[in-house]
Order: C-alpha cells, then structure tokens, then sequence
C-alpha cells in the first residue's frame, strides 16, 4: 500500500480504538479531545502509517501497539496498568468485530486481501458495529476495579487475546491461505471466546456465592454483639418500667413524681435504635449498621438510625447492600467531624425501596455534585480515593436503581444527602 492510503487505515483504526475506549472509560469524546489532544493523535497516526509503510505491517505490529499505549495515556490519562488493561481488551474487541467483517465480507461479495480496497470493505461494518457498542452495551462495567482485579478474568483476557494475536499475524503473513480457511479459523475463535466466556460468568457465580459466605463469617459475630446489646437494653428498659411503676404505686405527690416519669421515659427513648436494628429482616445490614455505629460513636460523631422499613427486600444480594450502604457510611464519616450528625434513613415510597445518609456538611456547589460519581474524582490530596462512589455508582445502574444528591436544610443546618431508589 502507499503511505498515503497506510496513514489513513491508521487514522480509521486510531478512530476506532477512541470509540471503544472512551465506552470503557465512561467518557464522551467530544468533551475529551481539544486542538493539543488532536494533535497529538494526528502525530501518532503519521508515525504509526510511517512505520507501517517503511517496515511492513507484520513487522510494525509491536511499534504501533506502543503508539496505541501512548494513546490512551495521553488522551485518557490513566495509571499504566489501566493503559495495559484498556489496550489488551480494546484490541480483542476490535480483533473479532474485524474478523466477523472480513469472513462475512469473504462470502457475501468475495475477493477479500490486504488491499486497499478490502481495507475499506472491513472498516466500514467494523465501524458500524463500534459505534453500536459504544451506544448500547455498558462497556464501562470492563472496567471496574473487581474485574481489575480479578485473576481469573486477567487469565482469561489475556488467553482471547494471544489466540486473535495470532490469527492476526497468521493473516499477515499468510493471508491466501487464511482467506482459503477463513471460515473455520473464525469458528474456533469464536468457540475459544465463548468457551472463555461461559467459564468465567461462571467463575463470577462462584465468586458472588464465596463473597455471600465470607459476610455471614464476618457478621455473625457482630450479630451476636448486637443481640446481647438488645438483651442488655432490654434488661435496662425492665428496670425502667418498674421504676415508673414504683412511682405510680406509691403516694403521688404531684409534679416532683410527674418529672422523674419524664425523665425515666426519655432515658427509655435514648437507645431505642439499637432495639429497632433487631427487628430488622435482614440480619446482615442490622449487623452492618451496628458496626457502624459503633464506629462513629468512637469519632464523636451522632449517628441516629430511623427504619421505617424492617422487611426492605431488593434485588440486591447481600454484600452488594452491605457495599453500597457502607460506602455511604464511609464517606459520611470521613465528611464529617466531631460533633456532626450522620442520619441514616430506610424506608419505601410506595414500591420503591429508598436508602437515604445525610451527613452534615457546608453547602456543596452542584458543579461538585456532579464530579463526585466519576471515576477517580475526590477533593482528598492523598491518592487513592475517589473510586468508592464511582463503584456504588456502578452497582445500583447494575440493578436499574438510582439515586438523587441534594442539600438539605435540617435542625439550622447544611445536611448533604445521598437518596439511593430501587424497586
């Protein structure tokens, strides 16, 4: 091909590999890309076609998939493990969807190679079908740190994408004979992705049943604290109650007894959450909620619980809850200091079930409310936050939930709340 017509494939493949990208990353284009960022790409689209040119396109392979790792850290600007992840799963996405274009195109019209005008019989389904990925499938959940770190899901990435790696070179090197096997070469690939595929949503059922064990171990326990803590109030609110009884069954003497009534009957209401964490249906969210407690009681924080709804069943499994609910209480204790208020409300709105934490806060701007639900975002100087609302983010769209962020004004002061609504 000539450098001109080998700079242009290059320019469609960059174009391609940005589609699916910015679907990975969760990110619009548009807003992405300026004239310096452009540039940039136009730069590397030059390079790669160049290289392509003077070495061939078999022999260029490992220089262009450098560019390509360039280009992800420059336009998307992500730690270098993300950039090999991105780039890894990007390029097997892009290997079958031009695989199935070039077989398909084989059969419907014949006459397939590596030359120009094949080029651009492939891209343009290729094309089609990237951009109906991009607007329909949810490429972003690829990207979550739980697949990142799974091992099991790594393996089987990087197994898919060695078997396109080498069909790709078997189509480069000896593309007669592949174009002659096409067919089959592309049926067993499609075999090793869904056998890949079956074994690891498997895998992820395993997963989901071990995650579902390793909470009851973890909160059978604090379970048992919470009982004996209910025991214990219990044992308290008795000897209230015969207290106040003692006090009517004596001589009533007017409004020095009415006042120690009182009093014993607002001691009785101070601890009346805890009792209220006993009724609750799901055991593992009244063990959660107690351990919470008991942690912000710890900073000097007041944490008060109001449950309207003891029975509150979702779709959402058990430790899916404990996560979301967690990562609210988390980042309201961390808002939040000594002295503050920390409410956690649950309760339904006809059918739909509502999880509502309200930390007191000084007003935040909308423009911050809208950052907080992306990746990576977080007003800490210290790396390592700001992936625990993204992920909650991700579970509740996961499950066709929402949620609604507001400032609210309660008790002469700023509350921040984070509503999340399931049905």
């Amino acid at each position: 091909m000539k450098l001109t017509e080998l700079i242009l494939f290059s320019l469609v493949d960059y174009l391609e590999y940005l589609i699916i990208l910015s679907g990975l990353f969760g990110i619009s284009l548009l807003k992405r890309i300026d004239l310096k960022l452009a540039s940039a790409v136009g730069i590397l689209v030059v390079i790669s076609g160049f290289m392509s040119h003077l070495l061939g396109q078999d022999k260029a392979f490992i220089i262009n998939s450098i560019l390509i790792l360039l280009l992800i850290y420059i336009v998307f600007r992500v730690a270098f493990i993300k950039c090999i992840y991105s780039y890894v799963l990007s390029t097997a996405i892009l290997l079958v969807i031009q695989m199935l274009s070039f077989v398909l195109l084989e059969f419907i019209i014949g006459g397939m190679s590596l030359s120009n005008d094949s080029g651009v019989h492939v891209h343009i389904p290729t094309i089609i079908i990237v951009l109906t990925i991009r607007r329909f499938l949810p490429l972003k959940k690829l990207m979550s740190e739980k697949l990142l770190r799974n091992k099991a899901f790594g393996f089987i990435l990087i197994d898919t994408f060695l078997v396109l790696m080498g069909c790709l070179v078997f189509l480069l090197t000896r593309s007669e004979t592949f174009i002659v096997n096409a067919l089959y070469i592309v049926v067993i690939v499609l075999m090793v992705v869904l056998i890949n595929i079956i074994l690891f949503t498997n895998g992820l059922r395993n997963e989901k049943d071990r995650e579902q064990i390793k909470l009851y171990e973890r909160y059978l326990p604090v379970i048992e604290d919470l009982m004996n803590d209910i025991r214990s109030k219990q044992h308290e609110y008795d000897n209230h109650i015969q207290s106040i009884n003692s006090i009517l069954n004596t001589e009533y003497d007017g409004s020095g007894d009415y006042d120690k009534i009182k009093k014993y009957v607002e001691d009785v209401r101070v601890d009346k959450s805890i009792a209220n964490l006993g009724k609750m249906d799901n055991s593992i969210l009244a063990g959660l909620i107690y351990t919470k407690k008991k942690t912000f009681e710890k900073s000097g924080i007041e944490f008060r619980v109001e449950i309207f709804d003891y029975l509150f069943k979702t779709r959402f499994k058990d430790y899916e809850m404990v996560e979301m609910i967690g990562i609210l209480l988390d980042n309201a204790l961390e808002a939040s200091q000594k002295g503050n208020q920390v409410i956690l409300k649950i309760y339904s709105e006809g059918v739909t079930k509502v999880v509502e934490v309200l930390n007191e806060h000084e007003y935040i701007s909308a423009k911050t409310i809208d950052n907080m639900f992306m990746m990576g975002y977080t007003t800490k100087e210290e790396s390592g936050h700001g992936y625990g609302l993204d992920n909650l983010n991700q579970l509740i769209k996961r499950n066709d939930g929402k949620y609604v962020v507001s400032n609210q004004s309660l008790y002469g002061s700023n509350f921040f709340s984070i509503k999340l609504m399931f049905d």
